[in-house]
């Protein structure tokens, strides 16, 4: 099951309870619902169910229901692996030479440049930028340098991708999933990531964020890892960096 299905069978789900949970605890139908059912519903119970605002968007769009202020749930806590624990799996990924080398890439595109799993399966072959000093991610508006401690692991990859030699001959993917023509999906990479070498995904992303902007600025960074200034201020801000908010305010926001 794809991600689009996943979350389309999920909303369904979600909006199936947020109809039972108005008949049982107010004894109404959606179309009786208040903003005051609408506000109670989404600021209690798990995060699960924002996923039924989608339900009401589309009604409202339609023109079946009314339009209702539909508040975002903030997360309680933000995850947050130690610099150590990053530094720790760092080492384990480049020291585990029986895990396939592809899986040690991707982890490493993680764990380095802090990527979303989406990007990182999504990357094609076009954004590695090969030179005689070394090897680049265009993952941003400006190439990222991989450390030159990695090098050799990197030219080991580009030299034999997995899959190559089957379905997905010349693909043009960076990590080829087992269908001819397509790269490996998100969930498979999660899975991987998370069984194979015990990543906590947004923990760990969180970190190498948490770091990077103790390196570098908050505007450099967006630039070169293709993440918006404001984001990456945020980070700023948590790690602490002085005036970490101040660069490029508001200059870029995709």
């Amino acid at each position: 099951m794809d991600n689009a299905t996943r979350t389309a069978k999920q909303e369904i789900t979600e909006a199936g309870k947020f109809l039972i949970w108005l008949s049982e605890n107010h004894h109404v139908t959606v179309d009786a619902l208040t903003q005051a059912h609408v506000d109670e519903y989404f600021s209690t119970g798990t995060t699960t169910r924002m996923a039924a605002r989608n339900f009401l968007q589309w009604r409202a769009k339609t023109g079946i229901g009314k339009r209702y202020h539909l508040k975002y749930r903030e997360a309680r806590q933000t995850p947050l692996a130690s610099s150590h624990e990053r530094f720790t799996l760092i080492r384990t990924v480049l020291e585990s030479e029986a895990v396939v080398l592809n899986n040690r890439i991707a982890a490493l595109m993680l764990l380095l440049y802090a990527l979303p799993v989406r990007r990182i399966a999504e990357m094609r072959t076009e954004q590695v930028e090969v030179t005689p000093t070394g090897i680049s991610l265009h993952l941003g508006e400006h190439p990222a340098p991989v450390p030159e401690p990695l090098l050799p692991l990197f030219h080991e990859y580009l030299t034999s991708r997995a899959n190559q030699r089957t379905t997905n001959n010349q693909s043009p993917w960076l990590f080829p999933g087992t269908r001819a023509g397509h790269h490996i999906t998100e969930q498979t990479l999660l899975n991987t990531l998370r069984q194979v070498f015990g990543i906590k995904i947004l923990a760990i992303r969180n970190a190498a964020l948490h770091d990077l902007t103790k390196e570098l600025d908050a505007a450099t960074l967006a630039d070169l890892l293709g993440y918006s200034n404001k984001v990456m201020n945020i980070h700023a801000a948590r790690s602490g960096v002085p005036m970490g908010s101040y660069p490029a305010i508001g200059s870029r926001t995709t």
